[in-house]
Order: C-alpha cells, then structure tokens, then sequence
C-alpha cells in the first residue's frame, strides 16, 4: 500500500513507483462528480471583504452564496444539469438550510437534491447526517 502522503493526490494523480513522477488516477472520483467548496462569511478561511466589514446576518449570507451560485452556473452553463447538494458543517447548520431556501426561491435554474440519509439537527447547530447501510435502521 502507498503511504499515507500519496492519498493526498489519490483523488486526480497517482505517484508512480520511482517516488517523483505523477500519472492521472484513471479510477479518480472527479471524473464523475464535481465540489464547489464557498467560504463564507467573508473574513473565515481565505476569503476576505474589500472594504473591510465583517459584520453579516444569516440572511445575507444565504444572498451572498447565492449570488456566487448564480455566477459560477452563468460562466459554467454545462453544470446546471447536474445535480447539486448543498451541505456544511459546524454553523453550516444554518447556513445550509438557508442557503437551500434560496435556491428554492430564487429564479436561477440549479438542479437541487436533498442527500441521501436522514438529517437531524444535532449539537451546535450542526446537520447531523446518519446514511443506513443495511444496519437496521434508526
């Protein structure tokens, strides 16, 4: 088995054995499915306000991605028969339902699914997502 730092490239490329040449993961996942990972709100992460105010509500969060949903399907057209999740973690227990009320609402055309499994609010507003593999159930 490779080490554990290969995984890492696993996903698109795959180390050859001599340690220093990549060939493309002909089994890579993204041959099949596609992430579109937002930060959000500006100021966590990498991502940044040009004015420098920090200060959102939920709401405008929601406005905000949606906004840059509207924009990344206008540039990328070919993606809008997809389907598309919205998930999160941590306070993306709120972000995600509010987010997904937007799409719902709004008038830009995104193929929007709910994930399989059954998803409770858990601890700290996260979305807790429990998939049954044949386990029986809740």
């Amino acid at each position: 088995a490779p080490p554990p730092e290969r995984a890492l490239i696993g996903c698109c490329w795959q180390v050859k054995d001599d340690g220093q040449t990549l060939y493309v993961n002909e089994f890579s996942w993204n041959r099949i499915s596609n992430v579109l990972y937002l930060e959000s709100p500006a100021g966590v992460g990498y991502s940044y306000s040009d004015n420098g105010n920090y200060t959102t509500s939920d709401t405008e969060v929601a406005e905000d991605n949606y906004l840059a949903l509207q924009d990344f399907f206008t540039k990328f057209p070919n993606f809008t028969k997809n389907e598309f999740y919205v998930i999160g973690e941590s306070y993306g227990g709120i972000y995600t339902p509010t987010l997904s009320l937007r799409i719902v609402t709004g008038g830009t055309k995104i193929n929007l699914q709910v994930p399989a499994g059954k998803w409770v609010p858990g601890v700290g507003r996260e979305w807790v997502m429990r998939v049954d593999y044949g386990c029986g159930g809740w």
